[in-house]
């Protein structure tokens, strides 16, 4: 499969990229899944960071949108990034704060942001 402009490829059809979604909280996991789905993503959306884990097991993502505050240990998703099958995948954080000291966090998507500020990230990561 080739992910060369962001849709993976597959014999002579295009299918939609795919994310892992990994948000606490249920209203805003609702809202990206639902953005992101309207965009043309394939879009997982778990609640944890041991959800997240299982899913990378056994799934190739092109995209994983993490909020940081949703996993813990972050050590153990980056093992995970580095070991399965989306060691590939590009990924975006999320955060509520704009922190310069955490290397992950200075291109962070920080809470609030729109739709637009979301998709337009998910483009500029492919």
């Amino acid at each position: 499969m080739n992910r060369g402009d962001g849709r993976l490829q597959s014999g002579n059809r295009s299918m939609s990229p795919t994310v892992l979604l990994v948000e606490s909280d249920a209203d805003l996991r609702s809202a990206i899944a639902f953005a992101l789905r309207r965009a043309e993503y394939d879009c997982d959306a778990v609640a944890t960071g041991r959800d997240a884990l299982v899913r990378l097991r056994d799934h190739e993502y092109a995209y994983i949108l993490v909020d940081i505050d949703s996993v813990a240990p972050l050590t153990a998703l980056r093992a995970a990034l580095h070991e399965g099958p989306s060691l590939h995948a590009e990924v975006v954080f999320i955060s509520d704060r704009d922190d310069e000291e955490e290397p992950e966090l200075q291109n962070a998507l920080v809470k609030p942001f729109g739709n637009e500020e979301l998709l337009a990230r998910m483009r500029f990561a492919r």
